[in-house]
C-alpha cells in the first residue's frame, strides 16, 4: 500500500517537474523598456537578465548581437517592408508618436521604400526640424551643411587638386593630378584656358613677354622694332624683312647669309653709314654683289 501511495505521488510531481525545467527565470532586478537577454549557455533552465542601458555597463552586459531579417511576399529582397518612414524596419524616437508637440526620429534599412539603402532622419507630428550632426573622433559635422562646414570624398590621392563638388561651397572632390607648385601661379584675363600634353612635357618660360604662336611647328610671326627681324609665314615660303631703318648697331658673331633661294624672298632695308668690322686674321675683302636694285647701300 506504501509503495502505490509513493508511485502516485511521483506521478503527480511530474508535470510541475516539466514545468520547472521549461519556465524562463528572471535573474537580478530589471528597468522597464530594457530588452531582457539570456544569461549562460545551455538547453536546461533559461535564466534571463536585463540587458542593460544605452550608457554601457560591465562585463556580462549588452546584447551581444541584434539580428533584423526583412520579411514579405514575393521574391526577396523586398523593398521598405518595414513600418517606419519610407519603409525603415529599424527606428529610434524621441517620444511617442502620438505625441501631442510631435517627435523626431532616426531610422535606417538595407532597402527601403525608395529601393535603395536608406538613413532616414526627420520630424513628424509637428515637431520643428532639427540638423543632423555627425561626432568624428570629437569633431562635429553638421548636415544639412553650414556656410563653415566642407566636406571631401571618402579617399583621396595626395597631391591631387581639390575641387568644388557643388554650387554652395561644401562639397569637394579630387581632380587628379598630382599637381605640384614651386611657387605662386596666377592668371589673368576672363577666358577659359586648356593646356593639352601629347606626352611628358617640360617646357621652360621666359621671365617676361610674349610666346610667340605656332602652326604646324612653324613660326608664325615673329615681330619687334627696328633693329629685330620680322618673320612672316607665307604658303611655300618664308618672307623676311628688315626694318626700313636700321639705326643701331648690330653684331653679327659668325657669318651671315641672306638666301632668296627657293622661292623665300628678302626684303632689304636702307641702311645709313655701313660699318664694317673685321676681326684678327678676318680676310679684308668685302665683296657686295647685288642682282637686284631694290638693296641700297
Amino acid at each position: 500500500m506504501r509503495r502505490l501511495i509513493a508511485v502516485a505521488f511521483a506521478l503527480l510531481a511530474l508535470p510541475s517537474l516539466a514545468l520547472s525545467q521549461g519556465a524562463i527565470l528572471q535573474g537580478g532586478p530589471w528597468t522597464p523598456g530594457h530588452a531582457p537577454m539570456y544569461v549562460g549557455q545551455g538547453s536546461s533552465q533559461a535564466i534571463v537578465q536585463d540587458s542593460g542601458p544605452a550608457g554601457g555597463g560591465g562585463v556580462g552586459v549588452g546584447l551581444s548581437e541584434l539580428l533584423l531579417t526583412a520579411r514579405g511576399t514575393g521574391t526577396a529582397p523586398y523593398s521598405g517592408q518595414g513600418t517606419g518612414p519610407y519603409g525603415t524596419n529599424a527606428c529610434d524616437y524621441d517620444a511617442p508618436i502620438t505625441n501631442a508637440t510631435g517627435y523626431h526620429y532616426l531610422c535606417f534599412s538595407p532597402n527601403g521604400s525608395n529601393g535603395n539603402s536608406l538613413f532616414a532622419f526627420g520630424a513628424g507630428g509637428g515637431a520643428s526640424a532639427l540638423n543632423l550632426d555627425f561626432i568624428v573622433n570629437g569633431t562635429t559635422y553638421q548636415f544639412p551643411f553650414s556656410t563653415s562646414g566642407v566636406i571631401g570624398p571618402g579617399t583621396t590621392v595626395s597631391g591631387d587638386a581639390a575641387c568644388w563638388n557643388n554650387t554652395v561651397g561644401t562639397l569637394l572632390k579630387d581632380c587628379g593630378g598630382p599637381l605640384s607648385l614651386a611657387g605662386s601661379f596666377t592668371t589673368s584675363g576672363a577666358y577659359p584656358t586648356t593646356f593639352t600634353m601629347t606626352g611628358t612635357t617640360q617646357v621652360t618660360f621666359p621671365t617676361s613677354g610674349t610666346l610667340a604662336t605656332t602652326s604646324t611647328a612653324n613660326v608664325a610671326s615673329v615681330s619687334g622694332t627696328a633693329g629685330q627681324i620680322t618673320v612672316s609665314p607665307t604658303t611655300g615660303a618664308v618672307v623676311v624683312s628688315l626694318p626700313a631703318t636700321i639705326t643701331q648697331a648690330e653684331t653679327f658673331s659668325g657669318a651671315v647669309t641672306m638666301s632668296a633661294a627657293s622661292g623665300n624672298s628678302i626684303t632689304a632695308p636702307t641702311i645709313s653709314t655701313p660699318t664694317i668690322n673685321f676681326g684678327a686674321g678676318a680676310s679684308s675683302t668685302v665683296n657686295i654683289t647685288s642682282a637686284n636694285t631694290g638693296y641700297a647701300w
